[in-house]
């Protein structure tokens, strides 16, 4: 697989090869190109007449002289920021006139073609090379050290995955035994009048928020941006039906291999 970010001489990018390279069509059937050439050559969606304004935000460009504008690629014309809020809006980067094409996809097309090119242009120049001198002999070394390395890797490789092992086999009684103690500690939490005092609670919530959205239309979210309602973010998390209260990863203890030292979570001194 070619690397995105190779450098290829200007002197072989220069001999295209776009004559051979399969036209692509994107999502308008009329679009029918190869490179930038070709889309230079013949106009997609041709703007009849200049519009007067921008269409999202309906001001004029003479009462907004000194805000930049956009042009897209179907040439409509929009002021920078609305173009941009619009695309955000509308996860995608449609116009707002309809068009039936999108840009990127235009711009996915030619940036293909244009990479199919580069990959030719390797082969060829790859091609040649073999019939140099010493080109199967450097090939050859090249290998050798590629080898090597994997040889070495692989090596390494087991020893690290070894470590996890041992330590599991060597503290295996003391993990079982954490994991069940955890295991007991977190039912006892779940099983406990305070959880079911939440759960009672949140039911009670969301009945209550199902009928005053009804009644007047505005979410949670909507009174907590105007500061009608306090609720922390974690509890309007779940208020808003994203995850659950508690999960049981929260009460998860990793392990991580360094130089720092577990310390008592309860104790007020430190170390």
């Amino acid at each position: 697989m070619q690397a995105e970010n190779e450098f290829i001489p200007e002197s072989e990018t220069e001999s295209t090869v776009e004559d051979e390279v399969e036209a692509l069509t994107v999502e308008d059937p009329n679009i029918n190109i190869k490179s930038l050439d070709d889309y230079f050559s013949s106009p997609v969606h041709p703007v009849q007449e200049e519009a007067l304004d921008c269409h999202i935000c309906k001001r004029t460009w003479a009462s907004t002289p000194n805000h930049p504008r956009t042009t897209r690629i179907c040439g409509h014309t929009f002021h920078t920021i609305c173009n941009t809020i619009y695309e955000y809006d509308n996860h995608g980067d449609g116009c707002s006139y309809g068009c039936t094409y999108h840009g990127w996809t235009m711009i996915q097309a030619i940036r293909r073609v244009r990479r199919n090119t580069q990959i030719e242009t390797i082969d060829t120049v790859i091609e040649n090379s073999m019939k140099t001198k010493g080109f199967h002999t450097d090939l050859k070394d090249l290998k050798q050290c590629i080898r090597k390395v994997s040889s070495a890797n692989t090596s390494v490789s087991k020893q690290y995955k070894m470590v996890k092992k041992n330590i599991v086999h060597k503290h295996l009684h003391a993990i079982n035994y954490v994991q069940q103690d955890l295991n007991d500690s977190l039912k006892a939490v779940k099983k406990g009048d305070d959880m079911k005092k939440l759960r009672s609670s949140i039911m009670i919530y969301r009945r209550k928020a199902r009928m005053f959205y009804q009644k007047y239309r505005v979410s949670l979210r909507d009174l907590r941006d105007r500061k009608l309602v306090n609720v922390s973010y974690s509890v309007g998390w779940v208020l808003e039906r994203h995850r659950s209260m508690y999960s049981s990863w929260r009460s998860s203890i990793r392990i991580y291999p360094g130089k720092k030292t577990w310390r008592d979570p309860l104790s007020n001194t430190t170390a």
